[in-house]
């Protein structure tokens, strides 16, 4: 059987914390102090930088009559785009921030005893020839919910864990898990949502590139689709009552959501949505988590969900499960893959298609998205630490 590298944080006092791990390998706990300042003040700068460095990799300005700005202001816009040598100086500055991150995160969670255990973990499974996916659990600790996990830096292999296909990196939501279909499956169903509302209420949106995602996804699966062993549908437009039909009524069930378009979190409301377009117009409505979640989770629901909108896996500090992402995996969806901060238009592209490569190939989800991720870093994209995954599970295939 697979071994798993399975984390859980738990608090025990104001200040302290217990962290259990357990493998093949067998099983370690530390308790100790719990940094929630220090992360947190590491963690929120950390947000704010990959945003703008990401708002960098495309145009700065709406043009609607009147240049706007957009929501995150950049940090290399005086960079030409054929100034190499400038860009390749911002992408070190980048990494060097995300090391520096994640070699926190790491000392915080791989303690002497639970390092060694892990250490030992990952012989037992190379020698196997098995991947070693890391199951992370944070238990009842909300201000911990903006620690960008999968900047995880090993500093004795130099390396970032969730890059590596050895140490696919997860992020559990509960103990007790939703399993993923393992019944083959002759075709793999996926329905896309496309949604660009005009504007809403005095906040005006950046432009989406949807169709250049939806180029890159059909040029991801266009051996199988051409095969007729993936299906790719979209939606009649971006309203809830088309996502309702399509969903709750298919003649088929489906396998995979894909949403395109523009999340947040509501503070007021406690709560991530999604932007859709209001049923009887162009402008926004808002598709809080707790609606997409009764759409999506039942007879015909998906099993698992890709957001690739902008803080689609942002949580409040006051509450673990917000997210939109979080929320919709709580919930009983199997596995959720999200953005935790703001990306670019080509970095969502470039995700697209590399993850639908990997799915439509059978990787697992995790492995999938340690490959993506891995991809994204080597072009240079400094948000390539944004997609995270959320599973109830352990580790499968999606498509066999």
């Amino acid at each position: 059987m697979p071994d798993v590298f399975k984390l859980r944080v738990i608090r025990t006092g104001d200040a302290e914390c217990q962290i259990f791990a357990e493998s093949l390998a067998g099983k370690a706990e530390s308790e100790g102090p719990l940094p929630v300042d220090d992360l947190a003040h590491r963690s929120r700068p950390f947000h704010k930088e990959m945003s703008r460095a990401a708002a960098t990799r495309r145009a700065e300005f709406i043009d609607d009559g009147v240049h706007q700005r957009m929501l995150a202001a950049p940090r290399h816009a005086t960079l030409p785009d054929d100034d190499a040598v400038a860009k390749a100086e911002a992408h070190r500055t980048d990494l060097r921030i995300t090391q520096e991150v994640g070699t926190s995160i790491f000392e915080f969670l791989f303690r002497p005893d639970i390092d060694r255990l892990f250490r030992k973990s990952m012989e037992m499974s190379f020698e196997a020839g098995e991947a070693l996916p890391i199951r992370l659990l944070v238990e009842q600790i909300p201000q911990l919910t903006e620690v960008p996990w999968e900047a995880l830096y090993d500093r004795k292999t130099q390396g970032f864990l969730s890059l590596s296909r050895q140490t696919p990196f997860i992020r559990a939501v509960r103990r007790d898990p939703v399993r993923l279909s393992r019944k083959r499956k002759p075709q793999l169903r996926i329905l896309g949502m496309v949604s660009r509302p005009s504007d809403m209420v005095n906040f005006s949106l950046s432009p989406i590139d949807a169709e250049g995602e939806q180029v890159e996804m059909r040029r991801a699966i266009k051996e199988l689709e051409d095969q007729n062993k993936v299906k790719l549908c979209w939606t009649v437009s971006g309203r809830q009552d088309d996502l309702e039909e399509a969903v709750i009524r298919p003649p088929i069930p489906w396998n995979i959501f894909h949403f395109i378009g523009h999340g947040g979190f509501d503070c007021d409301v406690g709560q991530g949505y999604l932007l859709i377009q209001e049923e009887d117009g162009t402008k926004a409505a808002v598709l809080y988590s707790e609606t997409l979640r009764n759409i999506l989770i039942g007879p015909n629901g998906p099993q698992l969900v890709v957001l690739n909108s902008c803080k689609g896996a942002f949580a409040s500090s006051g509450d673990l499960f917000s997210s939109t992402a979080s929320d919709l995996a709580i919930g009983g969806v199997p596995a959720v893959v999200a953005m935790q901060f703001v990306v670019s238009d080509t970095m969502a592209k470039a995700f697209s298609r590399k993850f639908y490569e990997c799915i439509t190939k059978g990787d697992s989800i995790g492995t999938a998205m340690a490959i993506t991720r891995a991809y994204l870093k080597m072009r240079m994209f400094p948000e390539w630490v944004a997609p995270v995954l959320f599973l109830g599970g352990d580790d499968t295939p999606i498509f066999y």
